[in-house]
């Protein structure tokens, strides 16, 4: 009996060794990103194309062209990325994202060709690994949006050098990955803290510093965030105007350039691509202090019928004129339109909000006029002057 009772015992423990035995590896993964690729048979281009989804959107004729093992979904992003789920399109291996950071140079090679849409965004540099996803989609506004996160093994040391890893996101052929408010697009000599690793062989100057966030990018050792990327972007929105109710294009291509070293990824948020029922435009603008500026929200239902009737309260959310607002009434094309004045330079962010829905974000970049010295002017001026004097004098003089 006792002999039973010891062999119990000793199957318990047998047990509850292999599970801690097998426990660091959980733990270690616990909190994680989780990433799978299109090697499984689960995931396909349509499935990545459906978890991007949200409100407002019809897709067809689904194309991915890449490694298989260069685009797929994630989770556990929480924390880490910005958000928690979505897709990944890397230049590639999608799991060379999981932390934590032990590496400033994860590689990996795919053998794959670049792309010339991106070619175009870094001329005189060619790209390689490309992972291309491309679809048609049918919004019910004028309007998309989508939110993403690019991160490089590029950081910090490769910041302001000619091996730029590239992406972009092209609707109907422009790209839409851009600094907010601007027409620069996100990459790593755009995106950055500058270059202060002590084996920095590239100008140290930073750029657009506010969007970025360093993840060890000279030394793995000092990384915050659980994840092998070195550096990434914040949380950024790609916003762009379309052509409602009709088919509209949409690119979404990242790869190495300048050689097919170093991994760069992009994350795009599950159930983020939407056309918001409620939109504001124009995008962005540039004016001089002084001038008007005018918005127009446009109201439509979930299957793109314009709303008449309906109050839209205008707000500048953020910039030198933020807290001003105005109100307007929607009329029979869903449509209210609102101006302000800038007094101030810099740029504005404005958004619009009515019955119960709150619009895209648009920017107003506010500039001063140069206005020359009198001095500029009147140098010139004074030499005239002086010449038609001359002339005159001389022709005294044969009279």
């Amino acid at each position: 009996m006792k002999d039973k009772k010891l062999n119990v015992v000793l199957l318990v423990v047998t047990m509850i060794a292999s599970v801690l035995a097998a426990m660091p590896a959980a733990q270690a993964n616990s909190g994680g990103l989780v990433t799978t690729d299109l090697n499984d048979p689960n995931v396909t281009p349509e499935s990545l194309v459906n978890t991007l989804m949200g409100g407002g959107i019809t897709v067809s004729n689904v194309t991915y062209r890449g490694a298989n093992r260069a685009a797929g979904v994630f989770s556990g992003g929480t924390g880490i990325i910005g958000f928690e789920s979505g897709i990944i399109l890397s230049s590639g291996d999608i799991a060379n994202v999981i932390g934590p950071n032990t590496d400033t140079a994860t590689t990996t090679d795919n053998g794959m060709p670049g792309d010339e849409d991106l070619n175009s965004l870094i001329p005189g540099y060619t790209t390689f690994d490309a992972a291309v996803l491309e679809f048609d989609f049918v919004p019910t506004s004028n309007v998309i949006q989508f939110r993403y996160v690019f991160g490089s093994e590029e950081y910090n040391e490769y910041v302001n050098s000619p091996y730029n890893n590239v992406f972009g996101f092209f609707v109907n052929g422009n790209n839409i990955a851009l600094i907010p408010g601007t027409t620069t697009p996100v990459s790593i000599n755009n995106v950055n803290n500058g270059n202060p690793c002590p084996a920095g062989n590239f100008p140290s100057y930073a750029s657009n510093p506010d969007f970025y966030i360093d993840n060890g990018g000279c030394n793995p050792a000092s990384a915050t965030l659980n994840t092998e990327l070195d550096g990434l972007t914040v949380v950024l929105t790609a916003t762009a105007n379309v052509n409602p109710g009709v088919t509209n294009h949409i690119k979404l291509a990242i790869a190495d350039a300048g050689d097919a070293v170093l991994d760069s990824a992009v994350f795009i948020e599950a159930a983020s691509f939407e056309a918001p029922e409620l939109t504001l435009t124009p995008l962005t603008d540039t004016n001089p202090i002084g001038t008007s500026h005018t918005l127009t929200a446009k109201l439509v239902d979930a299957d793109g019928n314009p709303i008449q009737g309906e109050t839209i309260t205008f707000t500048v959310i953020d910039g030198p004129h933020a807290g001003t607002t105005g109100t307007a009434v929607t009329d029979a094309n869903g449509e209210a339109t609102w101006s302000y004045t800038g007094t101030n330079e810099g740029k504005d962010t404005i958004v619009a909000t009515g019955a119960g829905k709150t619009s895209n974000k648009a920017y107003k970049i506010w500039q001063k006029i140069s206005v020359p010295e009198f001095t500029t002017i009147a140098i010139p001026f004074a030499g005239i002057l002086g010449i038609v004097l001359l002339i005159s004098l001389r022709r005294r003089k044969e009279e």
